[in-house]
């Protein structure tokens, strides 16, 4: 099989009323790839739309599957493309675990493209709504790809990141993790960080 028939099967089965099942998109993968013609990102995303259209939304384990087949195509992914898997993890119910979040970052680094500090405060966001709170060796490494990128960390972001990584359990930490990232600012925000600590413990405890 070509990648041109694999296409024209696509809209076959589209034409006939019956919309391509995962499964389907995933031997026609296969077959793809056994021709020799390794899947180009364009066709990632075509593919990725059949399946939103079909009704079954990418779950994490066939982003992942796809994500390794543009990579091994040698077209490594773009942040542009991490976002839109970001995306349709996120409306097939199952929002990003930490660990896909890291593994994403190191793709977007492997091509050349280091992290911007917007999707450092996506990410961090994804990872607080899956429930996984950012530990604080996480927060170490964001602010490393953002310091990496060339982009320094501002003060906003410096008392947010001290704020999730204080929210985790890991007040004591706070100063060393911001002197460490912007250490001109570190010490005013890593205060702001602890002072918004100080008031949420004492919320907690008059409602306790």
């Amino acid at each position: 099989m070509k990648l041109s028939c694999v296409v024209m099967l696509c809209a076959l089965s589209v034409a006939s009323g019956e919309l391509m099942k995962l499964s389907c998109v995933v031997m026609l993968c296969a077959l793809s790839v056994a021709s020799g013609e390794l899947m180009k990102l364009s066709c990632v995303v075509m593919l990725c739309a059949l399946s939103v259209a079909s009704g079954e939304l990418m779950k994490l384990s066939c982003v992942v599957m796809l994500c390794a087949l543009s990579v091994a195509s040698g077209e490594l992914m773009k942040l542009s493309c991490v976002v839109m898997l970001c995306a349709l993890s996120v409306a097939s119910g199952e929002l990003m675990k930490l660990s896909c979040v890291v593994m994403l970052c190191a793709l977007s680094v492997a091509s050349g493209e280091l992290m911007k500090l917007s999707c450092v405060v996506m990410l961090c966001a994804l990872s607080v709504a899956s429930g996984e709170l950012m530990k604080l060796s996480c927060v170490v490494m964001l602010c490393a790809l953002s310091v990496a990128s060339g982009e320094l960390m501002k003060l906003s972001c410096v008392v947010m990141l001290c704020a999730l990584s204080v929210a985790s359990g890991g007040a004591n930490e706070v100063v060393v993790c911001c002197d460490a990232v912007c250490p001109e600012r570190g010490q005013r925000g890593a205060a702001v960080g602890v002072g918004l600590y100080s008031q949420i413990t004492r919320l907690r405890s008059s409602f306790s």
